[in-house]
């Protein structure tokens, strides 16, 4: 999006925070990667990092000026798709998960999100915003060919690991929530309604894990809660909701044991984004990337160990 400067500042707000789209790969615990911006505010410039298994963090990207933000792994853990933001304009750009070889893969007129790896490697999903038509779902080849335009009015991509779905948000048509497309038949049905963001299929295929907008309680104000739901018997259950805080974002592990995910804190008029993480269920562990004191730390995402 070149001409996103006449966009609405709560617009490109909400742009700018929404949880990435992402797959995470089956497989031995590999790193985790985040953004984690270099000051206090969310709107800093943003550097993608990575917490080693050991609990080593390491800085792969350091570029003055560019905000690079939503890491998204290939199946085998050896590159990153990131987003690169220069001021109102996005592009997707690949690198390989030591921070090396950074190169840009989609650059259009307009700006592109929420990269995303299918379970082959050599191709991915995106979005583009083009301030008219709104959110629109493409993929492209590794070496930047083949760019394919696959659904309109649709959010946060991501295909299963057997390669045979793909799983995105619907939205502005009155009803939104997950949509499932059979990328054979292109057959698509309907997972859930109301708000649905930042899709992680788990390792096996069998669930997905999604922030979506609900009451904090029975007859509460909106927030947006973590939620988890099988594709199969159509069950959704909360794994976190508060009043108090809100989810920003979520990882399964690729064992598919352990989530780590985004808890936004309203301090007064200061918002402060830190990772957590949780089992599969839901409940509270130890092992989250340990936070840096100043900064803020969002999207997360969690590679296959290599």
């Amino acid at each position: 999006m070149k001409n996103l400067k006449a966009l609405p500042l709560v617009l490109l707000c909400l742009l700018v925070l929404a949880p990435a789209a992402q797959a995470t790969w089956p497989g031995a615990n590999g790193a985790i990667a985040f953004s984690r911006t270099a000051g206090g505010t969310v709107f800093s410039k943003a550097d993608i990092w990575i917490a080693t298994p050991a609990g080593k963090q390491l800085r792969l990207t350091h570029t003055p000026r560019i905000d690079e933000s939503s890491p998204s792994f290939s199946p085998d853990g050896r590159t990153i798709a990131y987003v690169a933001r220069f001021r109102e304009d996005a592009d997707i750009w690949l690198m390989r998960s030591d921070g090396s070889h950074r190169r840009p893969l989609v650059t259009g007129r307009f700006s592109e999100f929420q990269p995303s790896f299918f379970p082959s490697g050599r191709s991915l999903l995106f979005t583009e915003y083009d301030g008219a038509r709104g959110w629109t779902v493409f993929s492209v080849r590794r070496d930047g060919t083949g760019l394919k335009r696959l659904v309109d009015r649709a959010t946060f991509p991501v295909v299963s690991p057997d390669g045979r779905t793909l799983a995105y948000s619907a939205n502005n048509d009155g009803v939104g929530g997950i949509r499932l497309m059979n990328l054979r038949t292109g057959n698509v049905r309907r997972l859930t309604t109301g708000s649905a963001q930042g899709l992680d299929f788990s390792p096996d295929g069998r669930r997905i894990l999604f922030g979506g907008q609900r009451d904090c309680e029975p007859g509460g104000t909106l927030r947006f809660a973590l939620l988890v739901i099988g594709l199969h018997d159509r069950h959704s259950r909360y794994l976190h909701r508060s009043c108090r805080n809100e989810d920003a974002g979520a990882a399964w592990s690729p064992d598919g044991r352990r989530i780590v995910h985004v808890l936004k804190f309203q301090r007064g008029r200061r918002l402060d984004f830190r990772l957590r993480m949780m089992t599969a269920s839901g409940v509270p562990i130890a092992g989250a990337p340990r936070h840096l004191r100043g900064t803020q730390e969002l999207f997360p995402a969690w590679g296959p160990l290599r």
